[in-house]
């Protein structure tokens, strides 16, 4: 789905971010882990700054645009595949509370 300002689509991963990249998206995210597990990773800036957030089913997270975060693990397997319903917005679409990590 994609309206002005505002994408929803689903995402089956079964990857890892290397160690040495990180996501900087232009837009905010609010994610929902829909099946599986998952570990992300989230960069504050200077050295060893970081915070892990263990996601099962259920979980969500928002996070703001330009915060750095990595996929650290995800399930895989046929019995427990990491499947993910993620909405991207740029700030045009109103207020959303922060949720998740701190």
């Amino acid at each position: 789905f994609s309206a002005k300002g505002l994408r929803v689509f689903r995402i089956g991963s079964t990857q890892t971010t290397q160690a040495s990249e990180w996501f900087d998206q232009d837009d905010h995210e609010l994610v929902f882990l829909l099946e599986g597990e998952a570990v992300l990773e989230f960069h504050f800036g200077g050295v060893d700054n970081t915070k892990q957030l263990d996601m099962v089913r259920g979980t969500y997270v928002y996070i703001p645009k330009h915060q750095k975060h990595r996929i650290v693990r995800t399930s895989s397997s046929d019995e427990n595949p990491c499947v993910w319903l993620a909405m991207h917005h740029d700030g045009s679409v109103g207020q959303v509370e922060r949720l998740g990590v701190e």
